[in-house]
């Protein structure tokens, strides 16, 4: 698996396939430099314990301080996103759909940020009976479990953005986080 780190990502390398129907949406993979696409996130600081990261399914975190850098990539890769079906339109779905239309569909991954106020970012981890299916492990490369992640704990995450999935109403950039490394404190004292 290669992993990229979100600031050397370069987006015009960000490519997509054709939507293909998958139940009741169509799904159309993304990839960079045909490779899935995997980035490293930045240090960042969790807003939510174990416990309610199991319960929502969702990884909510802010960055650790006004570095924008991370935002903006995700604000690079949403705008991709759109002008990309935008120029594909008439091929994925044999129609012109104007570019207002496309934009009012997209759901977006990430919220505008209010002024003075650092990024929030929300992402989706895979949880299934109630058990984390990503890999969780601390700074010395130790598997722990969910329940050792608390509120203002710092971590760093891979996640895995997979593609544009087409709902009736809407689409959105389907990501999920594939391993989280947290930042324990340690009880180590030194003589």
């Amino acid at each position: 698996m290669s992993v990229y780190k979100y600031n050397d990502i370069n987006i015009k390398k960000v490519f997509y396939k054709k939507p293909e129907k998958n139940g009741t949406f169509y799904y159309a993979p993304m990839n960079y430099d045909n490779l899935p696409l995997h980035i490293q996130s930045p240090r960042m600081k969790c807003k939510l314990n174990g416990e309610e990261i199991v319960s929502k399914g969702v990884l909510e975190c802010e960055t650790m301080n006004t570095d924008f850098s991370f935002y903006d990539f995700f604000l690079n890769i949403e705008d991709k996103n759109i002008k990309e079906t935008f120029k594909k339109n008439e091929e994925w779905f044999e129609k012109e759909i104007p570019l207002e239309v496309i934009d009012d569909m997209y759901k977006r991954t990430i919220k505008a940020v209010k002024k003075d106020a650092k990024p929030v970012f929300n992402f989706k981890v895979p949880v299934s009976k109630g058990k984390v299916q990503c890999q969780i492990y601390d700074q010395n490369n130790v598997c722990v479990d969910v329940s050792k992640i608390t509120q203002e704990c710092e971590l760093i995450f891979i996640l895995h953005i997979r593609g544009l999935k087409f709902l009736k109403q809407h689409y959105y950039c389907d990501c999920y986080i594939s391993q989280i490394k947290i930042f324990l404190p340690t009880d180590q004292k030194y003589n």
